[in-house]
């Protein structure tokens, strides 16, 4: 025998007693618990997560779906527009032009960083730098 039990709409969460009566504190307990449970138990749930989580398989995807690798600066960045981003040596005579035209700025904090730069001796080749070294004796001359 089947018997047919309809509420009103809307009023089936005020006529769940397990809900009110049960689940209710069950909840409340289970957050008082856990915690406790954690700090006896350290690393004991985490262990079991990464070695289910960081599988080579994961690892590898993540790479591949982010496209560093492999490198896909296009899917990476879509709205960025690519150019040949390679290398190239700067000559002294493409340093002196610019550093010789008055347009040329720097922001406060390259000029900072180029000050320590030259308090430290810094001797790694970058163009930029450079570039300020020139404009700061083109200035003072």
């Amino acid at each position: 025998m089947i018997i047919f039990f309809c509420l009103p709409p809307h009023t089936t969460h005020r006529t769940q007693p397990l809900d009110k009566g049960c689940f209710s504190p069950l909840k409340a307990y289970w957050k008082e618990e856990c915690p406790d449970y954690l700090r006896k138990n350290p690393g004991k749930f985490f262990y079991r997560s990464w070695m289910k989580g960081m599988t080579m398989k994961n690892i590898t995807s993540g790479f591949k779906i982010t496209a560093t690798f492999p490198f896909h600066p296009e899917v990476l960045i879509p709205d960025q527009s690519w150019h040949d981003a390679s290398p190239r040596t700067v000559h002294s005579k493409e340093v002196a032009h610019v550093a010789a035209s008055p347009d040329i700025s720097f922001t406060s904090k390259e000029q900072i960083r180029f000050q320590r730069r030259l308090e430290e001796n810094y001797d790694i080749p970058d163009a930029c730098y450079d570039l300020w070294l020139s404009s700061i004796s083109f200035t003072s001359t």
